[in-house]
């Protein structure tokens, strides 16, 4: 079998896009031809900003985006290493065919001291693969 690998160094957002493997073979090396193309799109996840910074008694807003070929439906939030829930409000963009991303949203009302933490946004693409998380921290 032969393997090709093509590293992305420090990925950002400007290297989203759809990324082709074209391999042909002759005729006198499988005495047929073949050829394959193989699609990969760039896998990663990113947040407006890495602290978010909330007056006591406003409203939070915390976003993570995923790139990919992916849907990423499933997401799971967390503070501190535990599931948010309570006063935490959650919400997803629908999936981007333009961008091949999608956005989720975790929205904290009346935001007070207790709120304040790590948050980390989780998920895992639907065709499988490795899990992809990203956190900010929320602070007054």
């Amino acid at each position: 079998p032969v393997t090709l690998q093509y590293d992305i160094d420090s990925a950002s957002v400007t290297d989203n896009g759809v990324y082709t493997c074209k391999a042909a073979f002759t005729p006198s090396v499988l005495g047929s031809d073949l050829s394959e193309e193989i699609n990969q799109y760039v896998r990663m996840a990113t947040v407006p900003a890495s602290t978010v910074y909330v007056i006591a008694d406003q409203t939070a807003v915390i976003q993570c985006t995923f790139y990919g070929d992916d849907v990423f439906d499933t997401v799971t939030w967390t503070k501190d290493g535990s599931v948010v829930g309570g006063s935490v409000t959650l919400a997803s963009q629908p999936y981007s065919t333009d961008t091949f991303s999608r956005t989720h949203t975790a929205t904290i009302a009346g935001f007070t001291d207790s709120d304040e933490g790590s948050y980390t946004c989780s998920s895992t693409p639907s065709s499988g693969g490795n899990q992809l998380s990203v956190s900010q921290t929320v602070t007054s």
